[in-house]
Order: C-alpha cells, then sequence, then structure tokens
C-alpha cells in the first residue's frame, strides 16, 4: 500500500513542476497569472475526481482497489512524463539543427 502511494508522490511532484515550468516558458510574461490560476483550477478539478472515484471504490470495494487504482494512476503519469519530455527533447534537438 505503501509503495502505491510513495510512488504517486514521486510522480506527482515533478510533474507539477515541469509542467508549471513549461507552461511559463512558453508563454507571455503578461499571461502568467492567468495560466497559473488556470492550472491550479485544473489541478483542484481533477483532485475532486479523482477523491471521487476513489470514495464511489471504498464504498463498494475494499481498499486493495483503491490501491490498484492509484498504482495504474501512477503508472498512467509517469508514461505520460515521459511522452512529455520526448516531445520536448526532439524539439530542443530540432531547434538547435535549426539555429546551426
Amino acid at each position: 500500500m505503501s509503495i502505491g502511494f510513495c510512488t504517486f508522490l514521486a510522480v506527482r511532484d515533478p510533474f507539477d513542476n515541469y509542467i508549471r515550468n513549461l507552461l511559463l516558458n512558453n508563454t507571455n510574461p503578461s499571461n502568467h497569472e492567468m495560466i497559473i490560476n488556470k492550472l491550479n483550477f485544473i489541478r483542484k478539478l481533477g483532485k475532486l475526481i479523482i477523491s471521487s472515484l476513489i470514495t464511489l471504490i471504498l464504498l463498494k470495494d475494499s481498499l486493495t482497489y483503491v490501491m490498484v487504482f492509484l498504482l495504474g494512476l501512477s503508472c498512467f503519469s509517469l508514461v505520460l512524463i515521459y511522452e512529455i519530455y520526448k516531445i520536448r527533447h526532439v524539439q530542443k534537438t530540432f531547434d538547435k539543427t535549426v539555429e546551426k
């Protein structure tokens, strides 16, 4: 149970920092406040949806299903982060070749 929780925390914080940096580095500085507000709103909405799903699972099933759900969510987040990293890496490589 603790492995799933630790994995979830290990994925969540770097992902939040990466998305925040990605958004702030690629937008106009005058729009930063609006972007941060929208990002925080989307995070809170996501937390609401996930906590509602966990509550529904707990009402019908045992804690094991919740841990499996969180482990699956963590694995999905890792895949998502890896794909975003690959896209950014390809984009940086492309930018370097264009500059030459």
